[in-house]
């Protein structure tokens, strides 16, 4: 799911990370904007480590 904004003109080619959110599962959650006028939450997940592999 994306979200639009506009921006005052002062304002308009501000982009990047605005929050990152660390969970204790290892999941980070980050929202993010861009200069088109999208925000938008990826999540990162930790690398599973298997039993028996190493």
């Amino acid at each position: 799911m994306a979200l639009h904004y506009k921006l005052n003109p002062l304002f308009e080619s501000i982009s990047g990370t605005i929050s990152r959110k660390r969970y204790p599962d290892g999941r980070v959650e980050t929202l993010v904007a861009t200069k088109k006028g999208t925000i938008y939450k990826r999540t990162t997940c930790p690398k599973r480590k298997f039993p028996g592999r190493g």
